[in-house]
């Protein structure tokens, strides 16, 4: 779970690079923030998305700035999610402890997941945010 924090931190302050420097520490505890309050808080990550807004406006963010940032994170943060999931069914049918007529459902719906990934590369490529320029 701790690196899952620490990779959340670190895609959090690359998101916000070319805004304002954001130091590796101060990245990786808003990941923390952000996603972290999940175990002790009844409505996050509101909580932490408000807390991690406000530093980041501390710190040079406009509002638009920070909201962008952290909504693009939030949507990586999802797709990561997904990610790990699939590669996580698949190790779970080659080691046999799925049978792999109980994924074929998921297997049928993965081509109409395709577009969604195409659309998401057009809209973000890799760089620096197009918001703060």
């Amino acid at each position: 779970e701790g690196v899952s924090y620490i990779a959340i931190g670190l895609q959090l302050r690359r998101l916000a690079r070319s805004a304002v420097p954001l130091p590796r520490r101060t990245g990786i505890g808003l990941g923390l923030v952000v996603s972290g309050f999940g175990l002790l808080t009844p409505a996050a990550p509101v909580e932490g998305l408000t807390i991690a807004s406000r530093e980041l406006r501390r710190r040079g963010l406009t509002q638009r700035q920070a909201t962008l940032t952290l909504g693009f994170g939030q949507w990586f943060y999802g797709r990561m999610f997904v990610l790990i999931a699939a590669v996580d069914l698949l190790v779970a049918v080659a080691i046999g402890d799925l049978a792999a007529l109980d994924v074929t459902p998921l297997i049928a719906l993965a081509p109409f997941s395709a577009p969604v990934r195409v659309k998401g590369a057009v809209i973000c490529p890799c760089g620096p945010a197009p918001w703060t320029n």
